[in-house]
């Protein structure tokens, strides 16, 4: 009998976060925009752009200013977390992208090559609320 409260319990607790989690992710059009960010080991960086005309971009800038342009085929939210289905422009290796988390300011994502088996993690910003962030620091500066 206890087994089964427990179970009942869990089962209760998942199905209210999972409807909190739903309540609480950004729709699709409030994700549209730049986004931009660096890898974990901060050595490449990234640009997402999303857009309302559905012409997608994921762009991978290396350390020797060299990019990687990936056409974006298709993206989703569900409960908070983003799924991007691409295609790869001119390049031989394709990646995949599944994002681990989903805010109205950040996005976490983990982008994987599917030929050599790499990894890297990367967090975007808004790009509009970085501009916006660095000029507010700048006038703070200044005045020191």
């Amino acid at each position: 009998m206890r087994i089964v409260l427990v179970f009942l319990l869990f089962i209760t607790s998942f199905c209210t976060l999972r409807a909190e989690m739903s309540s609480r992710s950004p729709g699709r059009s409030s994700m549209l925009g730049e986004w931009i960010g660096f890898a974990y080991q901060g050595t490449e960086f990234y640009r997402l752009d999303l857009r309302s005309d559905g012409h997608d971009a994921l762009i991978r800038m290396h350390p020797d200013e060299s990019c990687e342009s990936y056409s974006i085929v298709s993206w989703d939210l569900k409960l908070g977390m983003m799924t991007i289905l691409k295609d790869k422009l001119g390049q031989d290796e394709p990646i995949e992208v599944n994002c681990v988390a989903v805010d109205r300011h950040y996005l976490k994502i983990e982008v994987r090559g599917i030929g050599r088996k790499w990894s890297r993690c990367v967090t975007l910003y808004r790009n509009e609320e970085l501009d916006a962030r660095l000029k507010i620091t700048r006038r703070a500066a200044k005045k020191l």
